[in-house]
């Protein structure tokens, strides 16, 4: 299934990503692996801005910013089917780096987990193809479109 959004500031783009969170929070536990949520876009496409939105739906207080040097921030989520958000970014690291720092194969079997990869496109071979793809292209310095893809 293909939707396809346009927002026209960061608070929409917050809002569509918590809309999103809030729908996956009361969706029931039919995978086998964790919910991947690949975002793709260039610098600047409000990747970091939707992951923020996106926490918020799913009732993280604080403050998320992008784990650039860091590759991975675990959140834990107070919810009845999803136990731990992790946020990664894919910026500066290699399928190969993921695989072995992150230990990515564990990530993915916890079917309690939503794992959010900013830059996903430099780790696409690592995807499992049961996942959510979000498109970001830019027309200007506040528009957005977002293209999301639910690869069932």
């Amino acid at each position: 299934m293909l939707v396809e959004i346009n927002t026209t500031s960061e608070r929409e783009t917050k809002k569509v990503a918590a809309l999103l969170a809030e729908e996956i929070m009361k969706e029931k536990l039919r995978r086998r692996h964790a919910l991947i949520i690949a975002l793709i876009g260039e610098l600047g496409a409000g990747k970091t801005t939707f992951v923020k939105g996106f926490a918020r739906g799913l009732h993280i207080a604080g403050r998320i910013l992008s784990p650039t040097f860091t590759l991975l921030k675990v959140h834990p989520l107070e919810a009845k089917y999803y136990s731990f958000l992790y946020h990664v970014d894919c910026y500066r690291i290699t399928a190969r780096d993921v695989k072995r720092a992150l230990g990515w194969e564990k990530l993915l079997k916890d079917r309690r987990s939503i794992v959010v990869v900013e830059w996903a496109d430099r780790i696409k071979k690592l995807l499992p193809k049961r996942r959510i793809d979000v498109f970001f292209s830019c027309s200007n310095k506040t528009s957005r479109t977002l293209k999301m893809v639910f690869h069932e």
